[in-house]
């Protein structure tokens, strides 16, 4: 979730689009609700998501910013932003290997408490 003068192409979508999924975590994976309730401890590790595409804005600062949901929260939080320069599309079950980032600070105003970047498809 974007904080301060929050881009609506960087948002997140709106929670009620993530009420009806139940996604189960990978092999070797994270749920969503693990590695937001415990994000210190994946902090600037590699792990392994999987969910539904909820949103997608292609082409900001040159990479792909995907939502996803496995219909797991933790304290409000049920959708991860993974930058990754693969391609999605709303719909589709994906499952994403990538770097944790907490607190992460794109300048003008755009900070992500937990980030997932340089997302690669895992087949």
């Amino acid at each position: 979730v974007a904080t301060k003068n929050e881009n609506p192409h960087l948002n997140p979508a709106a929670d009620t689009e993530v009420e009806d999924i139940k996604i189960e975590k990978p092999a070797n994976g994270t749920s969503l609700n693990e590695l937001f309730s415990s994000k210190d401890t994946y902090s600037t590790k590699s792990i392994i998501v999987k969910g539904k595409v909820i949103k997608v804005n292609n082409g900001i600062m040159d990479k792909n910013w995907v939502h996803i949901s496995d219909g797991t929260q933790f304290e409000g939080k049920k959708s991860l932003t993974v930058t990754t320069l693969e391609k999605v599309t709303v719909g589709d079950i994906v499952t994403f290997e990538g770097t944790v980032i907490l607190d992460r600070d794109f300048g003008q105003g755009y900070v992500y408490p937990i980030l997932m970047e340089e997302g690669k498809l895992v087949k």
